[in-house]
């Protein structure tokens, strides 16, 4: 009864997203296609890894991704112990290092699954967040750029291979995704409900930072962006307009260096694993200056998952087949994106052309 109210919560909330997206039947078999297709999968995954994946507690518990398992475990106990959570969640601050998606999943094992341990309620809501971020993504899309490019848009962000596979796991990334698509759908209003828009944009930006600050940081940098070229496209003070120019490239000057500080770490690390496990890699670097070693990492990864490798390389039968889902999207989308990058330059209207330049850079 609790499992069939949150699902039914799930539902209606959909709807109405739907409507409040301005409703329409193509929105309604878009906002479907992403719904069910990241269901059935991740139904699928749940019940064949055990049966066709590896011998490990992760996979054997119907998880793609290790930090899901130690994630939602976590909060399952939590749920169940009886005891008080916030020590519990100082305590496994190592699975969720900013807490918001081991409270938001252990607080719906306690109301909606206290009973026995359902990780497909997590799947529902990946699901759910990302047939939401959907509507919004695309009424803000269709708004500013026509009926035509909301739907190509849509049909990508529904069928890319790995939102489907995130989308059918217990990750933060589909909630994130979600939010980052209110956020853009929140200040297209920046003109008409300027304190209102400001408020709502705050709000969703607090609940991205609760799943992640480096998420919600981020999100909020895009969509800034988009509004402060959008006040100095119709500025016609100057002095105005130079104040406002400074402070957009100032902003994002410190954005860079901020995700610069946050990401360089990780960046070491992966280049010195992708290094190790590379004998390609090694080969490559005995002839190559040190100072343009990492610049070639970087481009070996724009060609990651490498499509050939995921053909050949022999594995499980599911796993093979997730790999080789993933690094087709990857080669089919790659096209268009180096496509776009240079077609945005030649666009008629300045001050379209100003954004589309910054959201292709970014």
């Amino acid at each position: 009864l609790q499992s069939g109210l949150y699902c039914a919560l799930l539902f209606f909330g959909l709807i109405r997203i739907w409507r409040l997206s301005g409703s329409g039947r193509t929105l309604a078999i878009l906002m479907l296609v992403t719904f069910t297709l990241r269901l059935i999968f991740g139904i699928f995954l749940y019940r064949g890894l055990p049966a066709f994946g590896f011998d490990t507690p992760v996979q054997q518990a119907g998880y793609v991704f290790s930090d899901a398992f130690e994630r939602d475990q976590a909060a399952y106990q939590i749920a169940v112990s009886g005891q008080n959570w916030l020590p519990q969640f100082v305590q496994h601050r190592v699975v969720d290092q900013y807490g918001g998606l081991l409270a938001l999943s252990t607080l719906i094992y306690k109301v909606f699954s206290s009973d026995t341990h359902r990780p497909l309620l997590l799947v529902l809501l990946s699901a759910f967040a990302l047939s939401a971020g959907a509507g919004f993504l695309f009424s803000a899309v269709q708004r500013k750029w026509g009926d035509k490019v909301a739907r190509a848009t849509l049909w990508v962000y529904a069928l890319y291979p790995e939102g489907v596979l995130l989308g059918s796991s217990q990750m933060r990334e589909p909630l994130l995704i979600g939010l980052a698509a209110l956020l853009f759908f929140l200040g297209l209003n920046w003109r008409e409900k300027t304190f209102r828009t400001l408020v709502s944009m705050g709000l969703t930006t607090l609940a991205a930072c609760l799943i992640s600050i480096p998420g919600g940081a981020v999100s909020l940098v895009v969509v800034g962006g988009l509004i402060c070229l959008d006040w100095l496209s119709t500025q016609w003070n100057k002095s105005l307009r130079r104040a406002g120019t400074l402070v957009f490239i100032v902003a994002l000057g410190l954005s860079a260096a901020g995700g610069w500080y946050w990401l360089k770490e990780s960046l070491y690390y992966e280049f010195y694993t992708t290094t190790l496990g590379s004998g390609m890699i090694q080969v490559l670097f005995e002839g190559l200056p040190i100072h343009l070693r990492n610049t070639a990492i970087t481009l070996y990864g724009f060609s990651q998952p490498l499509l050939p490798a995921a053909l050949v390389d022999p594995s499980k039968a599911i796993w093979q087949g997730i790999a080789i889902f993933r690094a087709a999207g990857w080669y089919i989308v790659l096209p268009f994106l180096v496509y776009a990058f240079f077609r945005v330059f030649s666009a008629q209207e300045e001050d379209q052309k100003k954004q589309l330049v910054y959201l292709s850079l970014l």
